[in-house]
Order: structure tokens, then C-alpha cells, then sequence
């Protein structure tokens, strides 16, 4: 089984969540609150489907404590992904 890999994009009031699976196709996109709930939504949607995930963010400072706090809370694998190496663009969508 294929891992899936989490992009999220940290914003103030919301964040943008993508995954990929391992042959680069989009599976989830969904704008998030930067709500706990939200949060515990997403990561037990994206649970769900039964693959191994690492999730990655663009921020580390004080806006994505919250994301890692749950996500370390959950023993899942997290890595940091500088905004300015990541490409941009697509639309919302959901697919999971």
C-alpha cells in the first residue's frame, strides 16, 4: 500500500490540506478552520483510507502549533516544507 503524503498550507483563520499518493495524484483537498475539531476531522478522514501518511508544513512558528500539537499528540510523521519550494495553484476540491 502506497503512502500518502499531506501538504498543508498554514493561514491565520484556515489552512489548506492536499494529499498525494505515491504516484502524485491529488486524493484530498479541503480549506480547514484552524479549529481543533477541523483538524481532528481532517486527520481521522484522511486516516480513514488505511495508508501510511506523512504530513508536511510550510510554518513551524506559533500558526501551526496547534496542527503539530494534535498531529505529535497522534505519533504521526511530520516534516517542515519551505513555501518557497512548493508549487502553487490548483482548486479546491475533495475526493477522499
Amino acid at each position: 500500500m502506497t503512502k500518502l503524503w499531506i501538504g498543508v498550507d498554514i493561514g491565520k483563520a484556515h489552512y489548506h490540506v492536499a494529499a498525494v499518493d505515491g504516484d502524485g495524484r491529488l486524493v484530498y483537498s479541503q480549506r480547514v478552520a484552524n479549529d481543533g475539531a477541523a483538524l481532528l476531522t481532517v486527520m481521522a478522514e484522511v486516516s480513514a483510507v488505511g495508508r501510511r501518511v506523512c504530513w508536511a508544513v510550510d510554518i513551524t512558528t506559533g500558526l501551526s502549533a496547534l496542527l503539530r500539537t494534535l498531529l505529535r499528540r497522534r505519533q504521526v510523521q511530520v516534516r517542515y516544507v519551505s513555501g518557497a519550494v512548493a508549487p502553487h495553484g490548483g482548486g479546491v476540491r475533495r475526493t477522499i
